[in-house]
């Protein structure tokens, strides 16, 4: 697995992305974000067998407090 920079500008952030940037904006290991995933705590979706996030609505997500997935993934 590789490690990334901290990310420091929304900018920086493709428009989608993988587990393990997800896990750097969260300050979270790979497998805690993978498990929030399949717990539907955090708006993803799967592309073939990889989980994948939309940038616009992990920023909404994010910028609600992390809370209900569900009010943000539209």
């Amino acid at each position: 697995m590789r490690k990334f920079a901290v990310i420091t500008r929304w900018e920086d952030i493709p428009l989608i992305f993988d587990i393990p940037v997800m896990a750097c904006l969260l300050g979270r290991s790979y497998d805690s974000v993978k498990k929030m995933c399949q717990q539907s705590k955090i708006p993803a979706f799967k592309l073939g067998n990889e989980w994948r996030f939309d940038k616009r609505i992990i920023q909404r997500w994010i910028e609600a407090g992390g809370e209900n997935p569900k009010e943000v993934s539209t």
